[in-house]
């Protein structure tokens, strides 16, 4: 069970997110991670991280 408390009053509907990686982490390190929960992430930090290492990797290339 995971209890979460909120510093202030939520309005309905109100989403709330759980990091489960330090997002500081490289895309595939956060990933296999992820996978590890049965997660396959797209949100836009992941998805963000994976274009700047496909720019990256295409710049060396």
């Amino acid at each position: 069970m995971i209890i979460v408390r909120a510093g202030a009053d939520l309005l309905g509907g109100t989403e709330i997110t759980h990091g489960f990686t330090d997002s500081g982490k490289e895309y595939e390190e956060r990933q296999g991670i992820l996978r590890g929960y049965g997660i396959d992430c797209d949100c836009k930090l992941s998805s963000n991280k994976k274009r700047s290492r496909e720019r990256r990797f295409d710049r060396v290339f």
